[in-house]
């Protein structure tokens, strides 16, 4: 819609100089109402109100921004939250009752005209102070998107509305994800031992070998601080002994025995076996044979060592 300026100053509704209309009749000459400036001006004034009145700027080149604000209306009094009538970066809300000052805590629910291209604030009647996200961070272009809906709660000692959700800026790609992960694998203890996925140790961190091995005391200072000497002394002055553990042994619980290795075993048990076996033998002067029972082996299977089945993980351990 676009205002178009009128300079007939007719003072009635329709020019008739009475209330109504008149059609017009050819026949009888009778004239039809002519629709005065100010009557045009008056419907365009209320159809602009309507309009601008939701936060929308008027367009020429869009002739449904009246159905559209109806309907804006219409969402933000079932949606439960106050439609924005500002700018992009300059957010205003009409509560209902209005205020005239924040209280701390108060939260309103926005919905949004224009998003935002930067960083931005919000007047819900109590003046204009900072819209943040969620952890107090400026927002950046696109946080605050057209069409959605969004909560924020004043904090008094900030003085900012905070965002309740979080924002766009905020998601994080695969690449920032895994690099949080591995500044969160920095806050281990020294000493620490955990299983990785990979074929190779993390930053900060050192794949436990499978058999014993020293390593410097100097270079793995902090490692050499948390555990000692409890997994080898080395060579008792540069290097000490790091955790390890066998290829395909798995690790338990100690018990005063940190570090060292268990060979693992059965409970006991019995395989009860029985065979008749014949053999031959003398009794003073006489030969002959004696039907007899004696105990045979059952035969065995197996490997060297007990091991336990499952997934193979590469232990690690933070230094």
């Amino acid at each position: 819609m676009q205002r178009i300026n009128t300079t007939n100053k007719s003072t009635d509704l329709f020019g008739t100089g009475k209330h109504g209309y008149q059609p017009g009749n050819p026949a009888t000459g009778q004239s039809a109402t002519e629709v005065s400036s100010d009557s045009l001006n008056a419907l365009q004034e209320e159809i602009a109100a309507v309009i601008e009145g939701v936060g929308v700027i008027l367009d020429p080149a869009n002739n449904a921004q009246l159905l559209e604000s109806i309907q804006r209306l219409i969402d933000a009094q079932s949606g439960n939250y106050a439609l924005d009538t500002g700018v992009a970066n300059a957010y205003v809300v009409a509560l209902s009752p209005t205020i005239s000052s924040y209280s701390d805590g108060v939260t309103v629910r926005v919905k949004v005209i224009n998003t935002n291209t930067g960083a931005a604030t919000l007047n819900a009647g109590g003046g204009v102070v900072p819209l943040v996200n969620a952890i107090g961070g400026v927002l950046v272009a696109g946080d605050v998107p057209v069409g959605g809906v969004f909560s924020a709660t004043y904090i008094a000692s900030s003085g900012k509305f905070y965002i309740s959700s979080l924002v766009q800026s905020q998601t994080l790609s695969e690449g920032a994800a895994d690099a949080r992960y591995a500044a969160l694998a920095d806050k281990l203890p020294a000493g620490a031992i955990f299983d990785f996925a990979g074929t190779s140790a993390p930053p900060g961190s050192i794949a436990c070998p499978v058999a014993q091995t020293n390593i410097s005391r100097s270079t793995y200072a902090a490692l050499f601080a948390a555990i000692g000497t409890t997994w080898g002394v080395g060579d008792g002055s540069t290097t000490f002994g790091m955790p390890w553990f066998p290829a395909n042994y798995a690790s338990v619980q100690a018990n005063g025995n940190v570090g060292t290795q268990t060979v693992g075993e059965n409970l006991a048990h019995t395989h009860p076996s029985s065979a008749l076996n014949t053999y031959s033998a003398n009794y003073g002067t006489s030969a002959g044979s004696q039907l007899a029972t004696a105990g045979t082996s059952t035969g065995s299977s197996g490997g060297t060592a007990n091991l336990a089945a499952g997934v193979r993980v590469l232990k690690c351990v933070k230094y």
